[in-house]
């Protein structure tokens, strides 16, 4: 009977740690489900990990090659620059070597223009012998003339008188160095009147090429300061700089179109680094023979912000039409918060208008014109609302078509 309770007693044991066994299995398995999740969480994870490796390979594979080209780029620009700034050093060197030889030339010529004139001095001198020669030359001919006369007195003489002959000969032979010495300093003379005229010559010359040093002075300065304004305008951020052609000044024609700028505004952007400074400028383009135009642009140089608008306003602009120097009838243009009322006048009341709008008025072509602003005092909004009401003008010729009369009839 002992053993049997024993028994049973430990059957009873055996099957609570079989219970126990059993419940500590299925933690097991729920923690082997567990971690198979996570396994396969780890895995997905892993997975993305490994094609944002790809795609990160990709991206630097991209980079390395923007670098390459990048610095290809600044090699470049980097040759650029060294061939401007020896092109400028030998620039200068030529420049002071011209400066040189005009300061030269320049004492050259002070020298030259003190020989000009002694040699002028001189000249009138040799003015003075010369005519004074010229009169001892007519008395000497008058002279040889007595004595060729005398001469041939003498050789009818000679025959009766053969003791006279060799006083006569060495007469007659006095007489002919006499007249080969006048000749031989009359021909001094003119080889110094000669001698004086080539020096006048080579002063000439030497001018002339003082006016060409001087031009070649001149156009060296203008490419010098080009290429100055060039190496200036470059940006500073490196690998994006780009190479500006050297344009050469050439006389532009004059265009029929005018422009006028009527307002210069610092504007400031805000980004993430910080604030971006730029200028905004306000620009009336017109032929003043009824087409204008406003223009309105931005960027970060007042020159390249004036251009821009230049070329927005030429792209927007609007024919007016203009009666008798003025407008064919009152009107009223809005444009945001600014309104202009304009009104017709009659000839010598002349423009009566402020700021923007007068510019706008002038440009089209009007003269004689009232005006009020109503609205926004703001130079754009102004501008903008004059254009719009000198858009919106009809013309007495589209007013006689509809009504069905001529010119005359309606005026009339």
């Amino acid at each position: 009977g002992g053993s049997v309770a024993q028994k049973t007693v430990n059957i009873l044991g055996r099957g609570r740690e079989i219970e126990g066994l059993e419940k500590q299995i299925k933690k097991i398995e729920k923690q082997i489900e567990e971690k198979t999740l996570e396994k396969e969480e780890y895995e997905k994870s892993i997975e993305s990990i490994l094609k944002n490796a790809e795609e990160l390979e990709k991206s630097l594979q991209e980079i390395e090659i923007v670098y390459a080209t990048e610095k290809q780029k600044m090699v470049s620009i980097e040759e650029n620059i060294s061939k401007i700034e020896s092109r400028l050093e030998k620039l200068k060197l030529e420049t002071v070597q011209i400066e040189k030889q005009r300061q030269e030339n320049r004492i050259v010529k002070q020298e030259k223009e003190e020989k000009i004139e002694n040699l002028t001095k001189e000249i009138e001198e040799l003015n003075t012998v010369i005519e004074e020669f010229a009169r001892d030359n007519k008395d000497s001919q008058n002279y040889i003339d007595d004595l060729n006369f005398d001469i041939t007195n003498l050789k009818i003489s000679v025959s009766s008188f053969d003791e006279s002959k060799i006083s006569l000969d060495e007469m007659i032979e006095r007489i002919n160095l006499d007249i080969e010495n006048n000749n031989i300093s009359i021909d001094n003379k003119e080889q110094q009147i000669e001698n004086i005229s080539e020096e006048n010559k080579e002063l000439e010359v030497v001018e002339t090429a003082e006016t060409a040093v001087e031009e070649s002075t001149e156009k060296s300065t203008e490419v010098v300061e080009d290429i100055t304004a060039e190496v200036e305008a470059k940006p500073a951020k490196k690998g994006r700089g780009r190479k500006k052609k050297i344009e050469t000044r050439e006389e532009k024609p004059v265009s029929e179109w005018t422009e006028q700028v009527v307002q210069i505004s610092r504007v400031t952007k805000v980004v993430k680094g910080g604030k971006k400074l730029s200028f905004r400028a306000i620009v009336v383009v017109g032929n003043k023979k009824g087409q204008v135009g406003v223009g309105c642009a931005k960027a970060a140089e007042v020159i390249i912000a004036i251009q821009k608008a230049i070329a927005d306003g030429r792209k927007n602009l609007i024919t007016v039409p203009i009666f008798k120097t003025t407008i064919p009838h009152p009107i009223t243009g809005r444009s945001g918060a600014g309104a202009v009322m304009l009104r017709p006048a009659s000839q010598g009341t002349g423009i009566i208008a402020g700021g923007s709008v007068r510019s706008v008025l002038e440009l089209a072509g009007i003269e004689n014109i009232l005006s009020k602003s109503l609205g926004s005092n703001s130079p754009l909004n102004a501008a903008n609302a004059t254009l719009e009401a000198l858009k919106s003008l009809t013309p007495f010729s589209e007013i006689a078509k509809k009504r069905g009369l001529t010119m005359a009839e309606l005026l009339n």
